[in-house]
């Protein structure tokens, strides 16, 4: 590693470092507020963030969009034509040959459909658990900033009682 990429490397730790020292000392300074909301707003941007993230990782997600119809097969095999005569026999088997032809293809297109499917079904089945697993993830930050309020708004707590058991024995 060249000596600018150890340099930027460095910065940009120290950088990272700053921030979060600025969120954690944001976070106690609202928590010790008197009013106990200031020190929800952190915890609570952090969740949005992380339902935010969850609703574009459903939105974006790689699922196929093929569409899951059913292919129906068209075609007749009439001898008569659209003025009531009757076709050949060489006519009705080159019907029957292209009739035969298109019906194999939707035979390979209804296949293709259905591996689809299955592939859809196993995705939408580990969607689930990634989804959870990052939902979690997401929310780590979340518990942490609680966790801060939960013990500032504690220690608040202690001394309001103290200043109480003090005014008392006055």
């Amino acid at each position: 590693m060249s000596s600018v990429g150890i340099i930027v490397y460095l910065f940009s730790l120290v950088f990272l470092g700053g921030i979060i020292t600025g969120i954690v000392m944001l976070q106690v300074f609202l928590s010790k507020r008197e009013s106990m909301w200031p020190g929800l707003i952190m915890p609570l941007l952090s969740f949005g963030f992380s339902l935010l993230m969850l609703f574009g990782m459903v939105a974006y997600s790689t699922v196929s969009t093929v569409e899951m119809h059913d292919v129906v097969i068209v075609g007749t095999r009439t001898p008569i034509g659209p003025d009531d005569t009757y076709y050949s026999d060489e006519w009705l088997e080159e019907w029957d040959a292209a009739i035969d032809e298109r019906e194999a293809e939707r035979a390979a297109i209804i296949a293709e459909i259905e591996a689809e499917r299955a592939v859809h079904m196993q995705t939408q089945q580990s969607y689930i658990p990634r989804a959870i697993f990052m939902l979690i993830l997401m929310n780590i930050p979340t518990a942490i900033l609680m966790l801060i309020y939960a013990g500032c708004r504690g220690s608040r707590r202690k001394q309001r009682d103290l200043d109480l058991m003090n005014l008392q024995d006055l």
